[in-house]
């Protein structure tokens, strides 16, 4: 005679907490708040001034929303979406970002190329010379692609 086995809650719940994704995330804190709150879904949405389906679909599926809207929706709540490393597991923090990428753009305000060695110009740049000539205003960066 066999017995079934059911598994128990803390396995399941482990299980759960592991499969856990980003999205999945979001939509608990954002139903957590409003659990915090007292407030049904049509209540709550109207006090931060969107609709109920609005509301609904954030806590159904953050995943198709733009960024934008999932860090407004977080606003005000006790969560915030943050940046971590893959291999320290810690929050990026501002320092960690070489001057280069925080700075450097182009005559439009572009970023320089991903791929390349982005330097500060103290002069102007022959390149720059034989471009645009010796009139207005010369880069404040350049760039070089990096060595293979």
């Amino acid at each position: 005679m066999s017995h079934r086995q059911w598994p128990t809650l803390a396995d399941e719940t482990i299980r759960a907490r592991e499969e856990l994704t980003l999205a999945q995330s979001i939509a608990m804190a954002l139903r957590s708040h409003r659990g915090t709150l007292g407030e049904a879904q049509r209540d709550y949405a109207a006090r931060r001034g969107w609709s109920a389906a609005h509301q609904a679909r954030l806590e159904q599926d953050p995943d198709n929303h733009k960024l934008r809207q999932v860090v407004e929706a977080l606003d005000g709540t006790e969560f915030r979406l943050a940046l971590l490393g893959a291999q320290t597991g810690g929050e990026s923090a501002p320092e960690s970002w070489p001057t280069s990428e925080l700075l450097a753009r182009d005559a439009a305000g572009r970023r320089l190329p991903a791929h390349a060695v982005a330097h500060r110009v103290w002069g102007v740049p022959s390149w720059y010379v034989v471009r645009h000539g010796f009139w207005g205003p010369s880069p404040d960066w350049s760039w070089h692609r990096a060595a293979d």
